[in-house]
């Protein structure tokens, strides 16, 4: 099994990214705790099937590294978290002295490696993927800026993983892109509705869906 940590549950916050996932939050708090006062089966259940990565080491392996160009990410997550949070997100601390302890997102942290069984293995060749500097460029910007084919995207005002600034911010680069910013879904909104979203955004590509 895995190692029960203070980090490691902050790391539940992932799941306030998506639809139910405050609700299921709720649930495995509410329910941490059996009758003897020690901590139930079922939120160590929960706890370790969120945090196992086993069916999927690659995504943590390469987490960050997908998006580098030209530059390591050096566990960027982790660099951010304290350098620009410096104590904000020490559970122990926060929970000792009576301070809300914050959650952490979709996020990979160095310490994962040690702390999953199924990612120890990999640990070597994720601190390597994190050094690795000399990443090629991931778009050719001149080409998107004389972009000619029908697209169009969307973008989420409350999506917890990916900040609306920058996606507007991208598709500005896109010539002729098409971009549906909304409300109604979080980030999982093509989990959650994906043949409607599909649907619009298809309609928006078609101009069939007037621009406001």
């Amino acid at each position: 099994g895995g190692t029960l940590t203070a980090q490691g549950i902050q790391c539940m916050g992932i799941n306030l990214g998506g639809a139910g996932g405050m609700e299921r939050l709720h649930f495995w708090f509410e329910t941490a705790f059996d009758g003897s006062g020690g901590l139930s089966h079922t939120f160590l259940r929960a706890y370790e099937n969120m945090l196992s990565i086993d069916t999927n080491p690659l995504y943590a392996v390469l987490h960050e590294s997908i998006y580098c160009q030209g530059e390591a990410s050096n566990w960027s997550a982790e660099r951010t978290k304290n350098q620009e949070y410096s104590g904000e997100f020490d559970a122990v601390n926060a929970a000792a002295n009576g301070r809300p302890v914050m959650l952490t997102g979709e996020m990979i942290f160095p310490w994962m490696f040690d702390d999953i069984p199924s990612l120890r293995p990999l640990k070597e060749v994720a601190h390597l993927l994190a050094q690795k500097d000399d990443w090629p460029m991931l778009y050719d910007t001149e080409a998107l800026k004389k972009n000619k084919v029908p697209v169009a995207a969307a973008a989420y005002y409350e999506d917890m993983y990916v900040e609306l600034e920058f996606s507007q911010q991208t598709a500005d680069t896109v010539k002729g892109l098409r971009l549906w910013v909304t409300s109604e879904y979080l980030h999982s909104g093509v989990r959650e509705d994906g043949a409607r979203v599909f649907k619009r955004l298809m309609a928006m590509a078609d101009d069939e869906i007037p621009l406001r």
